[in-house]
C-alpha cells in the first residue's frame, strides 16, 4: 500500500464515519509523508498532493477513488454477509443492519485489503523529538450498531471531548497532553464499553459539533468546507428527514434507544446572512429546534455545542445570545444536561435545575483562575487536560472527568475545585 519511492510514505486509513441502529458509513483514504533533511518525515499538505501523489485529494466526500472498492460486512468467522461496491468514491453505506449487534468489516481496493498492514505512528526518536515509524499496531475493524430507537435505552457510557488539538505528535507539552487523552479514550473504548464521539464534544458516530475554528468566528478559523467534506456531512445528514437542519450550519440529532437523544447545536457566527448573527438564530434552524425541543422529548435530551451557555472564564463569559434563544427551549423539553467546549478547562454550572458542563481541554489548557463564578453559577472547575465520561442509566447521569492513565493502566479520575477552593470529587451526578 506504500509508494515505492524511498522518500515517500503512504499511510492508508479507514474511518467509521457514521453509525446508527440499522446502518454504518465506512470511508477510506490515505495520508502521504515525505522524508525531509535530517531523515525526518513530514506530512504532505493538500497543495502538494498532485506533485507527490498524483492526486487532487486523499480524504473526504470529494476524494477521487483509489480503484474499485468492495466494502464487506463479515460474520464472526470472516465469511462475507454483505458487500457494497464503490467505483467512483471513497465511502459507502452498509445498510439493513440489525440493532445493537456487533459486526466486523473490511475494505478491498482492486482486490487488495486496504490498510491491512502494520500502522505507522509518531514515536520518540533516540535523537530527540518524534518521527514516523512502523509501530506494531493494526486495525481492528468492528462496530456495534445502536439500539432500536423504539426500545428502552440500555445503560450507555460515552465520551465527551472538547478542543482536542491537531493530532500530530511533537516534542511539546501540548502534544503530550493530547497523547495522554488519546490513550485514555483508547482504553475507555477497549475496556469500558465506551461509545466514543468526536470533535468539540464527541459521539460514537464520529459526529462533529462545529466550532469557531471551523467558521468565521473571532478566533483564527479553519475551513468550514473542509470540515463538511472530511466528515461526510452531505451523506450523513439529510434535512428532509427532520433529523438535521443544514446549510449553512450543522444541526442534527441522534437517538440511542428510546430514552436518550443527543442534539448538535451549531453556535458559530452566520457569515452569510447580515440579518442573523448566530446560526441558531436563523429562522429555518430555529424552527427545527422548536420541533426537536418539545414537551414530550425523551427522558435524556442532551444538547451539545462548541460554545457554552454558562462560562466563568477566564477568557470567555456567559453567552447571552444562547441564553436568550435556547434556554426557553431547554426548559420546555425538560433538559437536564448540556455539554460544551470552547473554554480550555473543565467547568460545571448549575442553573434552573440543569447542569452545564464545559469539557474543553482535550489539547490546550488555560490555567488562569476564572473570575465569573457567580455569574456562571459555577459549582466546580479544574485547569487540567481531560476527557469526560458520561454514564447514563435510567434516571441518573454520572459524569467523570479523566486526566490520564495510572502506571497500572487504569484510568485516573480528575478532581475539581469549588469556587471556595473546596475539593470536588467525581463523579458529578445529574438526575432526570
Amino acid at each position: 500500500m506504500n509508494a515505492q519511492r524511498p522518500d515517500v510514505h503512504r499511510e492508508p486509513f479507514i474511518h467509521l464515519a457514521d453509525l446508527a441502529a440499522d446502518r454504518a458509513l465506512v470511508a477510506w483514504g490515505a495520508f502521504w509523508f515525505t522524508r525531509q533533511p535530517g531523515d525526518r518525515w513530514q506530512i504532505v499538505d493538500d497543495e502538494r498532493l498532485t506533485e507527490v501523489a498524483g492526486r487532487r485529494s486523499s480524504i473526504g466526500h470529494r476524494a477521487e477513488p483509489y480503484g474499485t472498492a468492495q466494502v464487506q460486512l463479515l460474520d464472526p468467522d470472516g465469511a462475507v454477509l454483505h458487500e457494497v461496491v464503490a467505483t467512483d468514491r471513497t465511502w459507502a453505506w452498509l445498510t439493513g443492519l440489525a440493532p445493537d449487534t456487533e459486526y466486523r468489516y473490511r475494505v478491498l481496493v482492486d482486490g487488495e485489503e486496504w490498510a491491512a498492514g502494520e500502522l505507522w505512528d509518531w514515536v520518540a526518536s533516540p535523537r530527540g523529538g518524534f518521527d514516523l515509524v512502523p509501530h506494531g499496531r493494526r486495525y481492528d475493524l468492528r462496530f456495534r450498531t445502536w439500539p432500536d430507537p423504539d426500545e428502552p435505552s440500555p445503560r450507555v457510557r460515552f465520551a465527551a471531548l472538547g478542543d482536542y488539538g491537531v493530532g500530530i505528535r511533537s516534542d511539546s507539552e501540548s502534544s503530550r497532553r493530547q497523547r495522554r487523552i488519546a490513550e485514555v479514550l483508547e482504553r475507555a473504548v477497549e475496556e469500558h464499553q465506551v461509545r466514543s464521539w468526536s470533535r468539540s464534544v464527541t459521539t460514537s458516530t464520529g459526529a462533529s459539533s462545529a466550532g469557531n475554528h471551523d467558521a468565521s468566528d473571532t478566533e483564527g478559523s479553519d475551513d468550514r468546507e473542509q470540515l463538511e467534506d472530511n466528515f461526510h456531512i452531505s451523506e450523513r445528514f439529510d434535512s428532509e428527514t427532520d433529523q438535521a437542519s443544514v446549510g449553512p450550519g450543522l444541526f442534527y440529532r441522534r437517538r440511542f434507544g428510546r430514552d436518550l437523544e443527543l442534539v448538535c447545536l451549531d453556535t458559530s457566527l452566520d457569515s452569510q446572512d447580515p440579518a442573523v448573527h448566530r446560526l441558531f438564530q436563523a429562522p429555518h434552524h430555529h424552527a427545527w429546534l422548536e420541533r426537536v425541543f418539545r414537551a414530550d422529548s425523551p427522558r435524556w435530551l442532551v444538547p451539545f455545542s462548541h460554545h457554552p451557555v454558562y462560562c466563568a472564564g477566564p477568557h470567555h463569559p456567559n453567552d447571552e445570545e444562547m441564553q436568550e434563544s435556547l434556554l426557553p427551549l431547554f426548559e420546555r423539553a425538560g433538559v437536564r444536561l448540556v455539554l460544551a467546549g470552547h473554554e480550555h478547562n473543565f467547568q460545571v454550572s448549575e442553573a434552573d435545575g440543569r447542569s452545564y458542563v464545559i469539557s474543553g481541554a482535550g489539547g490546550k489548557i488555560r490555567e488562569d483562575v476564572p473570575t465569573g463564578f457567580a455569574e456562571a453559577c459555577t459549582t466546580a472547575w479544574a485547569a487540567q487536560s481531560h476527557l469526560l465520561l458520561v454514564d447514563i442509566d435510567g434516571e441518573e447521569a454520572r459524569l467523570t472527568p479523566v486526566s490520564g492513565l495510572r502506571a497500572d493502566g487504569t484510568m485516573q479520575p480528575m478532581t475539581a475545585l469549588a469556587p471556595d477552593d473546596a475539593v470536588r470529587y467525581p463523579p458529578f451526578v445529574v438526575r432526570a
